[in-house]
């Protein structure tokens, strides 16, 4: 599956909502799988120079009727899930969702496209694929429909932040911890930035010796 849409918002907006998924027992309600009542916290943070990857998993929980649907799987069971997403570039975010079944994980992934118009305007470009049930249209269309919901409330709820508060506005919102992947992106992109105009070679904490080493963070409750 492909679309693509055009967002009234600072791209940094788009990457950085993606990257905090804690809004999704709001936002999302219906789809999250019953006994989901909160996003728990990543289980680690991986920072490179240039890239923010986090994970984090969720309790064993009967399955959610799109999963069930999509999958073929008991909707009796109860199966654990990992969700996970990667800025890749300012260019590309990634997000995954995998539903463990045992001898088999079912994944659902989103891969964003993202360039900024104009400094409030954002094209966005997703491809979502998935190891569901390749051959079958009937898989397609479950998780396409299910993929166009999703997007049209992430766009609405960005495009709103937008006309409220705009980015700078939004930057200087309330910090909590769920936020720290999309802290550590915003902070790569204004090194990104600096460094194009001279000012910055290295994002603050990092010696030359580190530019291509990774670190880790472990997230504890």
């Amino acid at each position: 599956m492909e679309e693509n849409w055009t967002e009234q918002a600072h791209y940094m907006m788009v990457h950085e909502h993606y990257l905090d998924f804690s809004y999704a027992p709001v936002l999302h309600r219906d789809e999250l799988p019953r006994g989901i009542d909160q996003i728990p916290p990543v289980d680690a943070i991986e920072v490179t120079e240039t890239t923010v990857a986090y994970r984090r998993h969720f309790p064993a929980v009967p399955l959610a009727p799109w999963e069930a649907e999509a999958t073929g799987l008991d909707p009796a069971a109860v199966y654990g899930r990992r969700e996970s997403g990667l800025f890749a570039s300012p260019a590309l975010h990634i997000q995954s969702w995998e539903i463990d079944a045992g001898d088999r994980a079912y994944s659902n992934r989103r891969t964003h496209a993202i360039t900024p118009e104009t400094e409030d305007s954002t094209h966005v470009f997703m491809q979502a694929s998935y190891n569901y049930g390749i051959d079958d249209a009937t898989v397609a269309e479950i998780l396409g429909g299910f993929a166009s919901d999703l997007i049209e409330r992430d766009r609405k709820i960005v495009e709103m932040a937008t006309t409220r508060v705009g980015y700078n506005g939004w930057r200087a919102s309330v910090e909590f911890a769920g936020d720290a992947a999309a802290l550590h992106a915003r902070r790569i992109v204004s090194v990104m930035r600096a460094k194009e105009s001279g000012r910055s070679p290295l994002r603050p904490g990092f010696s030359s010796a580190l530019k291509t080493q990774s670190i880790t963070t472990t997230i504890r409750p």
